[in-house]
């Protein structure tokens, strides 16, 4: 016969494979026993729905931890209902540059960050799913509150939502009042539309426009006889400048002739003079009188250049006179 097994030894090895299987588990399934985490907790009194149990916990985009919680907690005192969100953060996450002057504590180190603006909201984590996540960023601006129910895990405070504070924000504005002034406007406007002072005025103003386009009318149709009769003026002007050019220059060249022979005949004159001075004397009364004659010959030979230069540089005199010219 063979010997009976015994029941101690089977039973010992049992619980053995059993604890080492829950080991197992513990150590090599999640990792979880292995790693540090630090838990917070953090207050919410809007709605958390699409937040779950593992939602993860980001700061400005990096994941750092996750939620491990989510309670209903209710004041008795007001009646007042807060939910309470736990979370859980990895330190490894965070890496520390530069050199540590001395080290402190972790709720100094949170209390230092609440001080800079750490808050944590409510974002969307998927549009497709709905599903929330915790976002931890610096808010400044926005004040520290905390409810301080549960001392056990450093509280951090929360900020509403973005739609949250618009919802809020919409909720202060007077819709209402404002509704009720925007159809009080459209009926003032309306009455005033409607009055007789605005229909006489519509009809005034018609009656005024008519007048303005036969108005208009009437100028076009004579202003286009008034504008041909200018321009026919300053064609024939034109045309009479051009002949007074041509007729002119010959005429100016003439009197220059004129002028350049009286010239030469005064320089004659003038040695005949002279001849004359050498047999007669210079205080001879003949001497005298043609010496202011060859003076009057030479004063009207210069006149008569003048002449010809003026005509030369303004044909145009001839029409306007030489008055128009003065100064110029």
């Amino acid at each position: 016969m063979s010997k009976q097994a015994n029941k101690t030894l089977v039973g010992g090895f049992v619980l053995g494979a059993v604890a080492l299987a829950v080991a197992g588990v513990f150590f090599f399934g999640s990792g979880k026993f292995l790693t540090k985490t630090d838990q917070y907790v953090m207050y919410f009194d809007g709605s958390v729905s699409g937040l779950n149990v593992g939602s993860p916990v980001v700061f400005r985009g990096v994941g750092i931890g996750s939620v491990t919680d989510i309670q209903l907690t209710v004041d008795p005192a007001d009646f007042s209902f807060y939910i309470p969100v736990f979370i859980e953060t990895k330190p490894h996450k965070f890496r520390t540059v530069g050199n540590v002057k001395r080290k402190l504590r972790q709720e100094d180190i949170v209390q230092l960050l609440i001080k800079r603006g750490l808050r944590a909201r409510l974002e969307l984590q998927s549009l497709v799913t709905g599903q929330l996540m915790v976002d931890l960023d610096f808010h400044p601006d926005k004040p520290v509150r905390l409810v301080g129910a549960d001392l056990e895990y450093m509280e951090i405070p929360t900020i509403p939502t973005a739609i949250e504070e618009l919802t809020r924000t919409l909720e202060k504005v007077p819709l209402d009042s404002m509704i009720d002034k925007f159809f009080s406007t459209l009926e003032a406007i309306e009455n005033i539309v409607n009055s007789p002072d605005a229909q006489e005025s519509m009809t005034t103003l018609n009656q005024a426009l008519e007048e303005i386009r036969k108005l208009a009318k009437n100028m076009d149709s004579r202003i286009g006889p008034v504008a041909s009769g200018i321009e026919e003026a300053a064609r024939d002007t034109q045309k009479l400048m051009q002949d007074i050019d041509v007729r002119v220059a010959p005429l100016a060249c003439s009197i220059e002739d004129t002028a350049k022979a009286a010239r030469a005949a005064a320089m004659q004159a003038e040695k005949s003079i002279a001849a004359i001075e050498g047999s007669v004397g210079e205080d001879s009364q003949s001497i005298h009188q043609l010496r202011q004659t060859l003076d009057d010959v030479s004063a009207a030979a210069e006149s008569i250049r003048l002449l010809a230069d003026y005509l030369e540089r303004h044909p145009e005199s001839l029409l306007r006179g030489k008055g128009k010219h003065k100064g110029k």
